[in-house]
């Protein structure tokens, strides 16, 4: 269940050092074409959305099987930190789960308000209800 949240929802949407890269020819990555010259900015968030790879991409589905995704980027810029945060993440939910079987959404998910950067993604508030309705 952990991996669908990173997947959908990366918490890094970009990094500081991200920069646009610039297309020396024109190129057809996918439906649109980037035209020689054009810039483009790559997007941990959207590498989890590509319809390539994921089947039904927008959907939250915590029964997904695993599959590839960038939210703790990859290779030499993989975040140092992400078998730490996968550990506290896997055992911070347990323990909720556990305390608080209860717990649901106070709002629909659909009014919760997302951060407006482009650095740092996720919800402004997470409003829940601790007790049995």
């Amino acid at each position: 269940m952990a991996r669908a949240p990173r997947r959908h929802a990366a918490p890094v949407w970009r990094t500081r050092r991200t920069r646009s890269r610039t297309g020396p020819r024109p190129a057809r990555p996918g439906p649109g074409t980037i035209r020689a010259g054009e810039a483009v900015v790559p997007s941990h968030a959207h590498a989890g959305r590509d319809p390539a790879v994921f089947v039904r991409p927008d959907d939250f589905d915590i029964t997904r099987p695993p599959g590839p995704h960038l939210a703790f980027g990859h290779g030499p810029h993989r975040c140092i930190g992400a078998d730490l945060a996968r550990l506290e993440l896997r055992n911070a939910i347990g323990a909720l789960a556990d305390r608080a079987p209860h717990l649901r959404l106070a709002e629909p998910a659909t009014a919760l308000p997302f951060l407006g950067g482009s650095l740092i993604g996720g919800v402004e508030r997470l409003p829940v209800r601790t007790h049995a309705p």
